[in-house]
């Protein structure tokens, strides 16, 4: 499937927010690999300095016991990216309190940290985010399990679509068409358990 305007899958912030919030409420996403528990709600959190420039945190999450989490994702996780994700994660701590965790879901070429630990220190302290690197998974793999889940009736794993697009180390067109695969998937699949739950008569 070729994709007419997606070869390097630009991702569209405000769709990505409504689907990940559409999608993750009342979820436990084990399959990113941090115990983020159940989630409660998924909101949006714009950072602002002094100059009135607004920055653009990806995802706040806030689980049933009032945990709350600062989700970003990073193609290509760079040392310059975390100092910028350290700052977030300190104004949103003054907003919203101390008790934030933060989680970087990366792909691609992920930074690998000095002496592999992927935290970033000054005299003053250190920052260590959960870095989930997904550049080893298989996207086109998972997506055909879920696939044949779906086939069965099985719609457990609907949620983990949403980060499927990040998974591997795939670029532009390659990674555009899985993209593509993903959204159209998850399109038929929610149509899908809507007719099972009886919410919508079968055609």
């Amino acid at each position: 499937m070729d994709s007419k305007n997606g070869k390097d899958y630009k991702q569209n912030y405000d769709f990505i927010t409504k689907w990940m919030a559409a999608v993750l409420r009342g979820e436990t996403p084990d399959f990113i690999s941090a115990d983020i528990g159940r989630i409660a709600d998924v909101f949006a959190f714009e950072p602002t300095d002094i100059k009135v420039q607004a920055g653009r945190v990806d995802i706040m999450v806030r689980n049933t016991t009032g945990g709350l989490f600062h989700i970003e994702e990073q193609r290509n996780l760079r040392k310059t990216h975390m100092y910028r994700f350290a700052s977030y994660h300190f104004y949103g701590a003054e907003q919203l309190g101390d008790e934030l965790t933060d989680i970087i879901i990366a792909s691609g070429d992920v930074y690998s940290g000095e002496k592999g630990e992927r935290t970033i220190s000054t005299s003053s302290g250190t920052y260590t985010p959960v870095v989930i690197d997904l550049s080893g998974r298989d996207g086109w793999k998972r997506l055909a399990e879920i696939r044949v889940a779906v086939n069965e009736n099985d719609l457990s794993g609907l949620a983990e679509l949403v980060f499927i697009p990040l998974y591997g180390k795939e670029k532009g067109a390659e990674r555009s068409k899985l993209a593509v695969e993903v959204v159209e998937f998850e399109k038929n699949c929610w149509m899908r358990r809507l007719w099972i739950s009886n919410s919508l008569p079968p055609r």
